[in-house]
């Protein structure tokens, strides 16, 4: 049995509180929004229109006809060192295109009159 609870939040809106986390897809889909600055604490905000069908979706929750989701927390990050070599890396190819006279907009939307030399883009990308 899940510890979900459904309150009513103002004369607009409820709220979904509760252990949530495993039921993030099945209440996005409903229009819910995450707001974790809510007074009460945090939890999942719907207008009061919504109220029957979210009841329902609470009590399915409980009952256990909608099953949890399965969450992942083994996330993979890149370590900092490497993200500041990516960094270091992607400003030398910003300084090299200014160096070139290739403007923003070419930089995004591309020109084939002006191209970078591919030796000297190497060369950037593997020196420290």
């Amino acid at each position: 049995m899940s510890n979900i609870t459904i309150e009513r939040y103002s004369e607009k809106a409820i709220v979904v509180r509760g252990d949530t986390q495993s039921y993030k897809k099945v209440l996005t889909d409903h229009n819910g929004k995450w707001n974790p600055k809510l007074t009460g604490g945090q939890g999942w905000i719907f207008p009061m229109t919504k109220f029957n069908e979210v009841e329902e979706l609470v009590m399915d929750i409980k009952a256990g006809t909608i099953k949890p989701e399965k969450y992942n927390n083994n996330l993979n990050y890149v370590k900092t060192s490497d993200f500041l070599s990516l960094l270091t890396r992607v400003e030398r190819l910003e300084q090299l295109s200014n160096i070139k006279g290739i403007n923003k907009e070419e930089q995004y939307f591309g020109n084939e009159s002006r191209e970078i030399n591919e030796n000297n883009v190497k060369r950037l990308l593997h020196s420290s």
